[in-house]
């Protein structure tokens, strides 16, 4: 599946061009009337994905049976929601750290995947399953705790998940209380779990769970407070002669890149 990419978001190339030293939601720079109807995909650029699938134009052709693979996959297993999150230090357990975070990553890329072939084909097996993987991770997980990598990784796999219900929100086959319930957990378990406040490459992660929850609820304010942290993170983490000055001093400049 090709990688996520996230940021498409509404208003950032002004925000960022214009320099962005405070943000006042109601003089927002996003078209305010489109917000909380997509959060990573709108629909122009879904039926574009559709058209170009269906005439065979690349890349999206190719690209597409892979997302078509990966939603064949999903297709085939259960979630894995823990009971409790926790993902120990990549840096002292490695092998730990890969296996609990292992089930999030497959899950939420399964579950976009998923919404996007139902959205690109019209398929409602597709739709139900990323539904049921939404709500698995919805219902299923009690307790975060945010020692170790717990925040970062859930920072930077759950949002595929947020997609992906944006991806279904006019899908019939998702009823109402199972909608509340996952976007209740966005509001009251993940967004808390996000590392936004962080001054190196964790609060980019951060930022993309954050925005992704807010665009998702119709939060405005908090959706606002985020592009202003972009803001701030774009002048914090970029240094003049253009180094990322928080990355070269990693463990002492040992993992610096």
């Amino acid at each position: 599946m090709p990688s996520l990419r996230v940021l498409a978001v509404f208003g950032f190339s002004t925000c960022l061009i214009a320099g962005c030293e405070s943000i006042d939601p109601a003089k927002h720079p996003f078209d305010r009337t489109r917000f909380g109807s997509a959060v990573f995909l709108p629909d122009e650029r879904v039926e574009s994905l559709r058209m170009r699938t269906r005439l065979g134009i690349e890349p999206q052709a190719s690209a597409f049976q892979g997302v078509l693979e990966t939603a064949q996959a999903a297709l085939e297993r259960e979630p894995s929601a823990p009971r409790v999150w926790h993902v120990p230090f990549r840096y002292l357990d490695r092998d730990g750290h890969y296996r609990a975070k292992a089930g999030l990553e497959r899950d939420s890329r399964g579950a976009y995947a998923l919404a996007l072939a139902y959205r690109v084909t019209g398929e409602r097996r597709f739709a139900e399953k990323s539904a049921a993987i939404l709500d698995a991770w919805a219902r299923e997980v009690r307790g975060f705790l945010t020692t170790g990598d717990s925040m970062l990784s859930f920072s930077y796999h759950f949002p595929a998940m947020i997609f992906a219900a944006g991806l279904l929100r006019e899908f019939d086959g998702w009823g109402a209380a199972n909608r509340a319930r996952f976007a209740e957990f966005v509001r009251h378990e993940a967004l808390p779990m996000s590392t936004i406040h962080h001054a190196n490459n964790w609060g980019n992660w951060g930022l993309v769970l954050t925005l992704s929850g807010a665009a998702h609820l119709g939060d405005l304010k908090l959706f606002a407070a985020g592009v202003q942290r972009w803001a701030d993170l774009i002048g914090s983490q970029i240094a003049s002669d253009g180094h990322l000055s928080h990355e070269v001093r990693r463990s002492g400049g040992r993992r610096g890149i």
